[in-house]
């Protein structure tokens, strides 16, 4: 299933305006797998841990310490319409202070693809 994802960050603390990108993104055509954002992350040795799925609601942790350390936790919920909706908050270090990462997603069915399931 090709799903359009729509990305805003905040950083917690900074005054600078949120940023929000948007991708495409080739899932399991019985629903999105958050990991398949995860793995997706180039030059990354990122690893999800303690990955729950209840009813239509995915928890998660992900632990990274390539290029940079960084550790997030995130929510997912499955959505009525082949899509979904979630959150992380990440955490890590810049320029050697401590920093929070808030990141919502939003990701709407836009078609068909053929799908390779990420490596864990």
């Amino acid at each position: 299933m090709k799903l359009t994802t729509t990305t805003t960050l905040h950083m917690q603390g900074m005054a600078m305006p949120q940023r929000v990108m948007s991708r495409e993104v080739c899932t399991a055509p019985a629903g999105f797998d958050p990991r398949q954002l995860v793995s997706s992350r180039s030059g990354s040795d990122c690893k999800v841990s303690d990955y729950r799925q209840r009813s239509s609601t995915i928890t998660f942790h992900v632990a990274c310490t390539r290029p940079q350390k960084v550790s997030s936790d995130g929510t997912f919920r499955q959505l009525a319409d082949s899509g979904f909706d979630g959150e992380m908050r990440t955490t890590t270090a810049v320029a050697g202070h401590d920093a929070t990462l808030d990141t919502h997603y939003v990701g709407q069915h836009v078609g068909d693809c053929t799908y390779t399931p990420p490596k864990h």
